[in-house]
């Protein structure tokens, strides 16, 4: 997320009132980019509400298709991890995804994002197919909402992908990845 909207580290969004509670699309990748650091389930839904209207993931950013991918599948591994790790407030989460006022990208994604929110889900499905390209972006949502080294580990395994000429962009992601976001996350350095 820090890439795709060049921010640098500021760990929380605050919010002043309900009428302008929605969060721009800066203020969702700085959100999710260090939510891991200081957890705020009470924001989940004021940022899954955030999605359309903020730009971050809209219809129109579909004419940016690499970003738009990228932004997408870090949400997908962004939001599964916090619904996993929150099951309590998923019944919540789930009606606003099924239920709310969202515009059609989002919920697309949305609803990925629950199909991957059982416990383990993302790591199972990035063994399933360790030659996918999003993998990257998946581990490295994942790892943004949780702080588990068990993405960052997913995501140096797909390092050595980058000497197959067959899966070359999955492992140059992961590279990308952890060689962009070393300097602002302890955890990856």
């Amino acid at each position: 997320l820090l890439t795709l909207l060049r921010v640098v580290p500021n760990h929380a969004f605050v919010g002043t009132s309900k009428a302008d509670s929605r969060m721009t699309a800066e203020q969702f990748a700085q959100f999710a980019t260090f939510y891991y650091l200081h957890p705020q389930p009470e924001l989940i839904s004021t940022a899954i509400e955030s999605l359309g209207p903020s730009g971050f993931l809209d219809e129109a950013g579909r004419r940016y298709p690499y970003q738009y991918a990228q932004r997408a599948f870090t949400s997908v591994g962004f939001f599964a991890e916090v619904f996993a790790s929150n099951p309590e407030r998923l019944p919540e989460w789930r009606k606003l995804i099924d239920d709310g006022d969202l515009d059609r990208e989002p919920r697309i994604w949305l609803r990925q994002a629950l199909q991957m929110s059982a416990p383990g889900a993302i790591l199972k499905h990035g063994k399933k197919d360790p030659f996918a390209p999003n993998n990257a972006d998946i581990y490295w949502g994942a790892f943004l909402a949780s702080g588990k080294p068990a993405y960052l580990q997913g995501l140096v395994g797909q390092l050595k992908l980058v000497d197959d000429t067959h899966s070359f962009g999955a492992g140059a992601k992961a590279l990308l990845l952890l060689s962009f976001h070393a300097p602002y996350h302890p955890l990856v350095h």
